[in-house]
Protein backbone atom coordinates (compact mmCIF):
# COMPACT_ATOMS: atom_id res chain seq x y z
CA UNK A 1 0.00 0.00 0.00
CA UNK A 2 3.05 2.31 0.10
CA UNK A 3 3.51 5.02 -2.50
CA UNK A 4 7.29 4.62 -2.38
CA UNK A 5 9.71 2.13 -0.87
CA UNK A 6 13.29 3.15 -0.10
CA UNK A 7 15.97 0.44 -0.29
CA UNK A 8 19.73 0.58 0.28
CA UNK A 9 20.98 -0.97 -2.95
CA UNK A 10 20.16 -2.23 -6.44
CA UNK A 11 20.25 -5.81 -5.16
CA UNK A 12 17.47 -5.03 -2.66
CA UNK A 13 15.47 -3.27 -5.39
CA UNK A 14 15.74 -6.43 -7.50
CA UNK A 15 14.63 -8.56 -4.54
CA UNK A 16 11.52 -6.48 -3.79
CA UNK A 17 10.64 -6.28 -7.47
CA UNK A 18 11.20 -9.92 -8.46
CA UNK A 19 10.50 -11.79 -5.22
CA UNK A 20 7.82 -9.60 -3.61
CA UNK A 21 6.20 -8.34 -6.80
CA UNK A 22 6.39 -4.59 -6.07
CA UNK A 23 6.45 -2.44 -9.25
CA UNK A 24 9.94 -1.08 -9.95
CA UNK A 25 8.71 2.51 -10.24
CA UNK A 26 7.71 2.40 -6.56
CA UNK A 27 11.19 1.38 -5.40
CA UNK A 28 13.85 4.04 -4.83
CA UNK A 29 17.51 3.24 -4.15
CA UNK A 30 18.90 5.59 -1.50
CA UNK A 31 22.08 4.49 0.26
CA UNK A 32 22.83 5.30 3.88
CA UNK A 33 24.30 8.77 4.36
CA UNK A 34 27.64 9.38 6.03
CA UNK A 35 29.09 12.37 7.87
CA UNK A 36 32.40 13.04 6.14
CA UNK A 37 35.24 14.09 8.45
CA UNK A 38 36.51 17.49 7.35
CA UNK A 39 40.12 16.38 7.59
CA UNK A 40 41.75 12.98 7.88
CA UNK A 41 45.19 12.15 9.25
CA UNK A 42 47.84 11.73 6.58
CA UNK A 43 50.37 10.32 9.04
CA UNK A 44 48.98 7.26 10.81
CA UNK A 45 50.50 4.85 13.30
CA UNK A 46 53.60 3.05 11.98
CA UNK A 47 52.14 -0.28 13.11
CA UNK A 48 49.32 -0.99 10.66
CA UNK A 49 45.98 -0.91 12.46
CA UNK A 50 43.23 -3.13 11.06
CA UNK A 51 39.79 -2.34 12.45
CA UNK A 52 36.53 -4.30 12.51
CA UNK A 53 33.45 -2.32 13.53
CA UNK A 54 30.05 -3.97 13.85
CA UNK A 55 28.13 -6.39 16.01
CA UNK A 56 30.52 -9.09 17.19
CA UNK A 57 29.00 -12.39 16.15
CA UNK A 58 28.98 -15.15 13.56
CA UNK A 59 26.77 -13.39 10.97
CA UNK A 60 29.27 -10.55 10.64
CA UNK A 61 32.19 -12.98 10.40
CA UNK A 62 33.95 -11.79 13.58
CA UNK A 63 35.08 -15.28 14.58
CA UNK A 64 36.21 -16.09 11.04
CA UNK A 65 38.32 -12.93 11.24
CA UNK A 66 39.97 -13.92 14.52
CA UNK A 67 40.78 -17.37 13.13
CA UNK A 68 42.22 -15.76 10.00
CA UNK A 69 44.35 -13.44 12.12
CA UNK A 70 45.81 -16.52 13.77
CA UNK A 71 46.69 -17.98 10.34
CA UNK A 72 48.65 -15.06 8.93
CA UNK A 73 52.43 -15.14 9.12
CA UNK A 74 53.74 -14.28 12.60
CA UNK A 75 56.32 -12.00 10.96
CA UNK A 76 53.56 -10.02 9.22
CA UNK A 77 51.34 -10.06 12.30
CA UNK A 78 54.09 -8.27 14.27
CA UNK A 79 53.71 -5.31 11.91
CA UNK A 80 50.00 -4.90 12.64
CA UNK A 81 47.29 -4.86 15.26
CA UNK A 82 43.68 -5.98 14.84
CA UNK A 83 41.00 -4.10 16.80
CA UNK A 84 37.40 -5.32 17.02
CA UNK A 85 34.76 -2.75 17.98
CA UNK A 86 31.11 -3.49 18.73
CA UNK A 87 28.78 -5.18 21.17
CA UNK A 88 27.44 -8.72 21.04
CA UNK A 89 29.59 -11.80 21.63
CA UNK A 90 32.64 -9.85 22.79
CA UNK A 91 33.25 -12.20 25.76
CA UNK A 92 33.38 -15.23 23.44
CA UNK A 93 35.66 -13.30 21.07
CA UNK A 94 38.12 -12.52 23.89
CA UNK A 95 38.14 -16.19 24.87
CA UNK A 96 38.99 -17.19 21.29
CA UNK A 97 41.81 -14.63 21.17
CA UNK A 98 43.28 -16.12 24.36
CA UNK A 99 42.89 -19.71 23.12
CA UNK A 100 44.80 -18.83 19.94
CA UNK A 101 47.46 -16.86 21.83
CA UNK A 102 46.79 -13.63 19.91
CA UNK A 103 46.56 -11.19 22.84
CA UNK A 104 49.60 -9.18 21.72
CA UNK A 105 48.16 -8.26 18.32
CA UNK A 106 44.36 -8.64 18.61
CA UNK A 107 42.28 -6.43 20.91
CA UNK A 108 38.54 -6.85 21.51
CA UNK A 109 37.43 -3.42 22.72
CA UNK A 110 33.69 -4.08 22.50
CA UNK A 111 31.38 -1.08 22.47
CA UNK A 112 33.15 2.30 22.50
CA UNK A 113 31.84 5.87 22.45
CA UNK A 114 31.62 7.70 19.12
CA UNK A 115 34.60 9.94 19.88
CA UNK A 116 36.83 6.96 20.68
CA UNK A 117 35.64 5.07 17.59
CA UNK A 118 36.46 8.05 15.37
CA UNK A 119 39.90 8.37 16.97
CA UNK A 120 40.62 4.71 16.19
CA UNK A 121 39.38 5.09 12.60
CA UNK A 122 41.55 8.16 12.07
CA UNK A 123 44.64 6.18 13.10
CA UNK A 124 43.80 2.99 11.16
CA UNK A 125 44.70 1.93 7.63
CA UNK A 126 42.53 -1.11 6.88
CA UNK A 127 38.86 -1.84 7.59
CA UNK A 128 37.59 -5.42 7.51
CA UNK A 129 34.03 -6.77 7.68
CA UNK A 130 33.75 -10.40 6.47
CA UNK A 131 29.95 -10.59 6.81
CA UNK A 132 27.84 -13.46 5.56
CA UNK A 133 24.92 -11.14 4.75
CA UNK A 134 24.37 -7.39 4.89
CA UNK A 135 22.31 -4.44 3.76
CA UNK A 136 24.74 -1.55 3.37
CA UNK A 137 26.70 -1.34 6.65
CA UNK A 138 27.19 2.10 8.18
CA UNK A 139 30.50 0.94 9.66
CA UNK A 140 31.84 0.38 6.12
CA UNK A 141 30.78 3.83 4.92
CA UNK A 142 32.26 5.48 8.02
CA UNK A 143 35.56 3.66 7.54
CA UNK A 144 35.68 4.65 3.87
CA UNK A 145 35.04 8.28 4.83
CA UNK A 146 38.21 8.12 6.96
CA UNK A 147 40.23 6.76 4.04
CA UNK A 148 40.59 3.16 5.20
CA UNK A 149 41.10 0.41 2.62
CA UNK A 150 38.09 -1.96 2.90
CA UNK A 151 38.32 -5.75 2.96
CA UNK A 152 34.71 -6.94 2.67
CA UNK A 153 32.48 -9.67 1.29
CA UNK A 154 30.37 -9.21 -1.89
CA UNK A 155 27.01 -9.47 -0.10
CA UNK A 156 23.91 -7.26 0.09
CA UNK A 157 24.49 -3.72 -1.13
CA UNK A 158 28.27 -3.78 -0.64
CA UNK A 159 29.14 -4.53 -4.33
CA UNK A 160 27.23 -1.36 -5.30
CA UNK A 161 29.71 0.70 -3.26
CA UNK A 162 32.98 -1.27 -3.21
CA UNK A 163 34.67 -2.34 -6.45
CA UNK A 164 37.45 -4.92 -6.50
CA UNK A 165 40.90 -3.38 -6.85
CA UNK A 166 39.47 0.12 -7.24
CA UNK A 167 38.36 1.30 -3.80
CA UNK A 168 38.53 -1.94 -1.83
CA UNK A 169 38.86 -5.69 -2.14
CA UNK A 170 36.71 -8.77 -1.55
CA UNK A 171 37.03 -12.02 0.36
CA UNK A 172 34.67 -14.99 0.34
CA UNK A 173 32.20 -15.22 3.26
CA UNK A 174 33.37 -17.80 5.79
CA UNK A 175 36.63 -18.45 3.93
CA UNK A 176 39.25 -18.07 6.68
CA UNK A 177 42.20 -18.70 4.33
CA UNK A 178 40.91 -16.09 1.86
CA UNK A 179 40.63 -13.55 4.69
CA UNK A 180 44.13 -14.36 5.95
CA UNK A 181 45.66 -13.98 2.46
CA UNK A 182 44.00 -10.62 1.87
CA UNK A 183 45.08 -9.31 5.28
CA UNK A 184 48.68 -10.29 4.55
CA UNK A 185 48.52 -8.64 1.12
CA UNK A 186 47.29 -5.28 2.40
CA UNK A 187 49.53 -5.21 5.47
CA UNK A 188 52.59 -5.89 3.31
CA UNK A 189 51.68 -3.67 0.34
CA UNK A 190 51.42 -0.23 1.93
CA UNK A 191 51.17 1.58 -1.42
CA UNK A 192 48.19 -0.56 -2.43
CA UNK A 193 46.49 0.03 0.93
CA UNK A 194 47.02 3.77 0.66
CA UNK A 195 45.67 3.88 -2.90
CA UNK A 196 42.55 1.86 -2.03
CA UNK A 197 41.94 4.01 1.05
CA UNK A 198 42.20 7.24 -0.90
CA UNK A 199 39.78 5.98 -3.56
CA UNK A 200 37.43 4.69 -0.85
CA UNK A 201 37.15 8.17 0.67
CA UNK A 202 36.58 9.78 -2.74
CA UNK A 203 33.84 7.26 -3.57
CA UNK A 204 31.68 8.17 -0.54
CA UNK A 205 31.66 11.92 -1.17
CA UNK A 206 28.34 11.40 -2.95
CA UNK A 207 26.87 9.95 0.26
CA UNK A 208 27.62 13.02 2.36
CA UNK A 209 24.80 13.98 4.72
CA UNK A 210 24.41 17.41 3.07
CA UNK A 211 23.41 15.69 -0.20
CA UNK A 212 21.22 13.06 1.45
CA UNK A 213 18.67 15.51 2.92
CA UNK A 214 17.57 17.06 -0.39
CA UNK A 215 17.38 13.63 -2.05
CA UNK A 216 15.16 12.28 0.73
CA UNK A 217 12.98 15.39 0.64
CA UNK A 218 12.46 15.00 -3.10
CA UNK A 219 11.30 11.40 -2.56
CA UNK A 220 8.77 12.54 0.08
CA UNK A 221 7.50 15.26 -2.25
CA UNK A 222 7.13 12.78 -5.09
CA UNK A 223 5.20 10.38 -2.82
CA UNK A 224 2.87 13.17 -1.68
CA UNK A 225 2.02 13.99 -5.28
CA UNK A 226 0.72 10.48 -5.95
Amino acid sequence: RSNKIIVLSRSWKKFYSEEVGIPEEKIIVLENPVILPEKIEEERAKRTTVVYSGRIGRRKGAFDLIRAWGEISAKIRKKAILILLGDGMDKEAREMVEELGLQESCKILGWVEEEEKNRILSDSKIFILPSKNEGLPMSLLEAMSYGLAPIVTPVGGIPDTVFEGENGTFVNPGDVKSIARKLEELIEQEDLTERLGKKARESVYRLGIEKYGPRLESIWNEALEK
